[in-house]
């Protein structure tokens, strides 16, 4: 049974006639009768009576008509949905990103995507890395900002800006005034193994920083004392502020405003590492409209600040 045939066969029930029915639909009355005859032959069922002229309903005809009226109303309602999708007036955007980004993504982008698109709902979620970049493999999420340290075939990656790796203290620190400037460095230079007896906050062991930092630890030969594991980079940088110990991060989050003056950032390597901040998708997952836009909104405002 076919769109086509279920509107043919309301028309003929609503102006109770083969011709008239015909001339409507634009096509001939002989290609119309065969149409009815072959979907009730389909069916099982008469659909129509034959008074002369006339075609009346049967009682099979009328529930027919009934339930064809309602599935095209839901298919026209459908295609309509569709197209206002296709066009990014409406649908849904699931965006995930860190927890160190709420108030940029609450206060800052979302305001202006919405004025932009006030029909699309937005779906928010905020998590770590390694459960974002799960939550992109299982299509959970249509985008994600995250700070990448790799870079998996299956998604694609657009860097918005770039992250330097610092070592996050608590401001009064004694060992800050062994801070030195340094020719390239954005933030005073202290050799991490001047921390080597401090204590440590670390992320869970599937993130990235989590990663590096247990490679920064065997490069220079430290063993420092681990007594909290974290699930985000907020929740590490909460406890610096709290002079609960120190931690490797992303530079920007000690920037914020909630850590600006009671957080210090540290350069303890060499060769300072920079890792870009990306909003990630699905290289399977195909943008609309709306989320193209949005993408736009993500870049300009991370660019900017």
């Amino acid at each position: 049974m076919t769109d086509r045939t279920m509107e043919c066969i309301v028309r003929v029930a609503e102006t109770r006639s083969i011709a008239r029915a015909a001339q409507s639909l634009y096509i001939t009355p002989s290609a119309l009768s065969r149409l009815i005859q072959n979907q009730e032959r389909e069916l099982g069922v008469r659909l129509f009576d034959r008074a002369g002229k006339s075609f009346l309903p049967t009682q099979a005809g009328e529930a027919y008509v009934r339930w064809g009226k309602q599935m095209l109303h839901m298919q026209a309602s459908m295609e309509e949905e569709l197209r206002r999708i296709s066009r990014g007036n409406e649908g849904k955007i699931r965006l995930g990103f860190p927890m160190v980004l709420s108030s940029v993504v609450t206060e800052e982008i979302i305001p202006v995507f919405r004025k932009q698109y006030p029909h699309v709902e937005l779906v928010l979620a905020e998590s770590a890395t390694a459960s974002l970049e799960r939550q992109l493999e299982e299509y959970q999420l249509d985008f994600a900002i995250i700070t990448a340290e790799r870079f998996l075939d299956s998604m694609v990656y657009e860097p918005l800006l770039e992250e330097q790796i610092v070592l996050a203290v608590p401001a009064g620190h004694p060992l800050l005034e062994k801070g030195q400037k340094r020719e390239g460095m954005d933030y005073p230079y202290i050799d991490i193994r001047e921390f080597g007896d401090e204590t440590f906050i670390v992320l869970y062991p599937d993130q990235s920083l989590r990663r590096y930092s247990e490679k920064v630890f065997k490069t220079y030969d430290i063993s420092p004392y681990v007594p909290i594991q974290v699930h985000t980079v907020d929740t590490s940088l909460r406890c610096v502020k709290n002079g609960l110990g120190v931690t490797i991060t992303y530079d920007r989050p000690v920037l914020g405003e909630h850590y600006r003056g009671k957080i210090v950032p540290v350069c303890f390597e060499e060769h300072t590492g920079r890792w870009p901040m990306c909003l990630v998708r699905h290289r399977d997952h195909e943008l609309t409209r709306s989320m193209e836009a949005l993408r736009r909104v993500c870049e300009e405002v991370l660019q900017k600040r």
